[in-house]
């Protein structure tokens, strides 16, 4: 691959308050860690591109062949950004049995520009984020994506129902959130089967 490979991070909420922060930051130090020639980009339904007020162009976005000709300039922006990745780590906290409405939003605006390329999905809930799973790999298999990595895991119940969070800048040396510590085997695992080919 000429030049350094883009690895877009997609992280499908942007709840404050919420765990998937954490988690992010927690991927985020792996990939960086671990292929630091890698540019990751990273991305939540309003940062650094905000789609959250912007309504669906009224084109089939199935029929766009290039981000320019998208009628929204700031859907232009995001399938531009999503074009330019080599891969794709997509991440979601799993609400109500599926993957969050947000990152269906962010999905909902583009199409093509997902086609062909590798991408590692991580699904995590209270209890084990199995549906959530199925229902990404479904949406990202329908996008084009080549799942060649993923895993769905828990998180213990007391982030998910007091007022304690994983915290937003993870730090393998620290003794906070040491669940992660014991999946992190997997994630670099799923990592590596999507990264190691770029």
């Amino acid at each position: 691959m000429a030049g350094k490979a883009i690895v877009g991070l997609i992280v499908g909420s942007f709840r404050t308050h919420g765990n998937t922060e954490g988690i992010a930051s927690w991927v985020q130090y792996y990939v960086k860690s671990l292929y630091p020639d890698i540019t990751l980009k990273v991305y939540t339904p309003v940062s650094p591109i905000n789609l959250m007020s912007e309504p669906i162009d009224p084109v089939v976005p199935m029929k766009i062949s290039s981000p320019e000709q998208y009628v929204n300039p700031i859907v232009r922006s995001w399938a531009k950004a999503v074009q330019e990745c080599n891969a794709y780590v997509i991440l979601t906290p799993e609400y109500n049995h599926s993957y969050s409405g947000h990152l269906k939003v962010m999905f909902d605006h583009i199409y093509n520009e997902f086609r062909g390329k590798p991408g590692t999905l991580l699904t995590f809930s209270g209890h084990g984020a199995e549906k959530s799973y199925e229902e990404l790999t479904n949406l990202t298999l329908k996008f084009g994506v080549k799942i060649t990595g993923g895993m769905h895991f828990s998180i213990p119940m007391e982030y998910v129902v007091s007022n304690k969070r994983i915290v937003p800048n993870f730090d393998p040396n620290s003794s906070q959130d040491s669940f992660l510590k014991k999946l992190t085997p997997s994630l670099v695992s799923e990592l590596e089967k999507t990264l190691d080919s770029l």
